[in-house]
């Protein structure tokens, strides 16, 4: 079986940012942004002390020298009718083209949500996706707030996510259904 890999955001090499840029632009190929834009995004995590980053980790599965799956996580602070709550931010889950239907994504993006709870912190995962039922079999469910980014300098009251269907993990989490700040860009 392979191996999961966990790498934390500020200690990304070059040789690692390049894999996981080269898997992510294979999976997302609706993405505008180039290799070495999100190569020089990774490494400029190294030595951030924003929360973000020094939260941030990568999980990957590689087959020899290539990497086959990843999933990005890390801890952001929202807010839910104002009151501030952590949740683990789920981003990038793709696996390679050619492997899919291996059960590679489920085993990353399982292996990503261990973080939930971990120690009593984050308790739940926020993110969005183009395939809620691939992550309704993985005990997550949809919400149907409505999202803004107090961030977003043009307009704070746009809806800040990019794909339609906005899911938790765990399904059981006690979600409320006021708005909720995302507090920076989607991801």
């Amino acid at each position: 079986m392979l191996e999961i890999t966990e790498y934390k955001d500020t200690e990304l090499t070059r040789e690692i940012a390049e894999a996981i840029a080269v898997l992510c632009a294979r999976s997302f190929k609706e993405s505008k942004r180039s290799l070495p834009e999100r190569v020089n995004e990774m490494l400029s995590f190294n030595g951030s002390q924003d929360p973000e980053h020094t939260t941030g980790r990568r999980y990957v599965i590689y087959e020899g020298q290539d990497i086959v799956a990843h999933a990005r996580t890390f801890v952001r602070q929202v807010f839910v009718a104002e009151e501030p709550l952590s949740v683990l931010a789920l981003a990038a889950v793709c696996s390679d083209p050619g492997r899919r239907g291996q059960g590679l994504g489920a085993r990353i993006t399982q292996a990503a949500f261990q973080r939930v709870n971990q120690n009593g912190w984050p308790q739940v995962s926020l993110f969005q996706t183009p395939v809620p039922e691939f992550y309704k079999k993985l005990d997550c469910r949809l919400v149907g707030n409505r999202f803004v980014n107090r961030r977003n300098v043009t307009d704070p009251n746009a809806n800040p996510w990019r794909d339609p269907n906005v899911m938790i993990y765990p399904s059981a989490f006690e979600w409320r259904p006021e708005l909720v700040d995302i507090n920076g860009p989607d991801y």
